[in-house]
């Protein structure tokens, strides 16, 4: 969530305090069961873990936009297929959602935008 809800410049000041505000809260629940936090989970492990889940992390938010992306009128007009019961009416359903969604995807800049963003960043990152 943190990779694809936020952009570079807003996460990279602040990725540090945020894990440390959740290693934090983390801590105190694992000390309430009686636990020490730093020998079950240190922020340092904390930190590594976050760091090498970036590729992992990279694709969900590029399967999320997919989903965003889905928007009200591509799924209201799935709801006109009437024809989805044979297999030539799946295969027709099907190719109209792919026109619908490269229309959504052209008229979407938010969504465009954090994508390349995210890709700019991976590549940064070495990802790919």
């Amino acid at each position: 969530m943190l990779d694809k809800g936020t952009t570079e410049e807003v996460r990279t000041p602040n990725i540090e305090k945020w894990l440390r505000w959740y290693h934090d809260q983390f801590s105190t629940d694992l000390d309430k069961f009686g636990h020490d936090a730093k020998e079950v989970f240190s922020f340092d492990t904390l930190l590594k873990d976050y760091n090498e889940a970036y590729p992992y992390n990279f694709v969900m938010a590029m399967m999320h936009f997919q989903a965003l992306l889905m928007n009200a009128v591509v799924v209201a007009k799935l709801a006109e297929f009437k024809s989805m019961e044979t297999t030539e009416g799946q295969i027709k359903a099907l190719e109209e959602l792919k026109v619908l969604m490269k229309e959504s995807i052209a008229t979407c800049s938010k969504y465009r935008e954090r994508s390349i963003g995210l890709i700019k960043e991976a590549m940064a990152k070495n990802v790919f």
